[in-house]
């Protein structure tokens, strides 16, 4: 059993980022789209993007296309329900951030979607943006000072996999290593 054993503050980033997921959350509230774990999937659909699940390689998390006159989403229906969740953030924020970028070239395929530092820029900021999303700042230090350290009961409470909650907890300087 793994453990959060310090806590250390960390002012959030007031970013573009964190505004759009403000936005993101009172328009769920609006909805009454359920925001803890958040319903990506619904919130997603809510937006007149299709989400759909394919038959993908072991190596492709998802992807994000425009086809003909609607968005689409896909995860690797082969995957963990909580990674999936992950990959619709993700593929949200490409969604966000990226729409021109996808409407010139196609689409955009996440290969391997790892939760680490190593890809470009365009892929950390959809990794960034999908963790707090999933995890928000303030909800997932509240837990931990609540009482709430062991990384299975943190993954269960934001429905992300264990992995998600200690890369969180790394990015959030409450854990040394990764």
């Amino acid at each position: 059993m793994a453990i959060i054993r310090q806590r250390r503050f960390i002012e959030p980033a007031l970013d573009d980022q964190t505004s759009d997921i403000q936005q993101i959350y009172g328009i769920a509230t609006d909805k009454h789209i359920t925001t803890c774990p958040f319903d990506v999937k619904g919130y997603i659909e809510s937006q007149g993007i299709k989400v759909i699940s394919e038959d993908m390689g072991s190596e492709i998390s998802g992807y994000i296309e425009f086809r003909i006159n609607h968005w689409v989403i896909a995860v690797n229906r082969y995957q963990n329900p909580r990674r999936q969740r992950f990959t619709l953030a993700h593929e949200y924020a490409h969604f966000l951030y990226d729409r021109e970028t996808i409407q010139r070239d196609g689409k955009i395929v996440d290969v391997l979607l790892f939760r680490s530092d190593e890809s470009n820029e365009i892929e950390k900021r959809a990794n960034q943006f999908a963790g707090e999303l999933l995890m928000p700042t303030t909800d997932f230090l509240n837990a931990v000072e609540n009482g709430m350290k062991d990384f299975q009961q943190l993954a269960d409470k934001f429905n992300v996999s264990v992995a998600a909650i200690r890369y969180r907890a790394f990015k959030l300087k409450l854990i040394n290593a990764y």
